[in-house]
């Protein structure tokens, strides 16, 4: 899987946030969002006090938020300076960024993406099976990232499925 950085330490307790990307991003709007990424960590605070996190990019159509802070937990304007930062990288980019209806699953070596809707005709279909990895951008701390790759028979998708 391909990160637009090294994954360092964070907290355990730190947040994840996920938002879809409806197409790979191109290598210019990646410099675009990695500009606007710096601007935004630079500034991300909770009532003055800095937060600690990251954003990343995973596989050029994914944006991770992770977050976290030494005080308090992260919430209210912490989250919604974060949004709007997705809100600006999806005018940016004119897509909808806040669209939670994308399956991220890898066929063929390769990571691909579908609206839930054709994701489900692909499995009944057989296209993809309980084997095939995904990404489960349910999970919602750092201390669950060894859960963010798994097969569709051990994921969420799969009690849905029965």
């Amino acid at each position: 899987m391909k990160i637009n950085a090294v994954l360092s330490a964070h907290s355990p307790l730190a947040r994840l946030w996920f938002y879809n990307i409806p197409r790979e991003l191109t290598p210019e709007e990646v410099l675009s969002f990695e500009s606007l990424r710096a601007q935004f960590l630079t500034d991300w605070n909770t009532h003055g006090k800095a937060n600690h996190g990251d954003v990343f990019l995973i596989e050029n159509r994914l944006v991770m938020v992770v977050g976290w802070n030494d005080f308090e937990s992260i919430s209210g304007c912490s989250i919604d300076k974060s949004v709007a930062l997705i809100r600006q990288l999806g005018a940016m980019f004119q897509l909808d960024l806040m669209d939670r209806m994308w399956v991220y699953f890898q066929k063929d070596g390769d990571w691909r993406q579908a609206k839930i809707h054709q994701f489900w005709a692909m499995r009944k279909a057989n296209e993809v099976t309980d084997d095939t990895l995904i990404l489960d951008t349910t999970i919602a701390t750092y201390s669950q990232m060894d859960e963010l790759v798994k097969t569709l028979g051990s994921s969420w998708h799969a009690q849905m499925w029965k």
